[in-house]
């Protein structure tokens, strides 16, 4: 993708533009290209093959909240309000593929109890 992308703004953009870009910039591109895009895969394609597809599928939850932190702790990046109201969500995403069958027979446990209780009361009967 990245690759791709670098080709795609030689398109439009002239080759002398090239040399005004920095050291780092050329370097952060080099760590998306080997990091982003060839290690990333390879790790993905390998959760395919040794989990299941839910668990492999959970990096898409995963990534963003462990790129803000790298951000954060190399970057210095700040984190806002909208930060701490969404990590708790992906946390709650994950939670929901990785224990999504036992969180839902909980659920329906809770629930089976609270319909049988509000029946008992309706009858007379102390709830349980």
């Amino acid at each position: 993708m990245a690759g791709g992308g670098l080709v795609v703004a030689l398109w439009f953009e002239p080759l002398a533009l090239l040399g005004q870009v920095s050291a780092v910039s050329w370097a952060a591109w080099i760590y998306l290209l080997v990091f982003g895009t060839l290690v990333a895969l390879n790790a993905y394609l390998w959760l395919l093959q040794n989990t299941s597809a839910a668990l492999a599928g959970s990096y898409s939850f995963v990534n963003p909240a462990v790129a803000l932190l790298v951000g954060v702790a190399l970057g210095g990046e700040r984190l806002t309000g909208w930060v701490f109201a969404a990590l708790p969500l992906i946390a709650a995403a994950l939670a929901c593929i990785l224990y999504g069958g036992q969180l839902l027979r909980l659920w329906q446990r809770w629930v089976g109890r609270r319909a049988a209780g509000g029946a008992a009361c309706q009858a007379g009967a102390p709830a349980p």
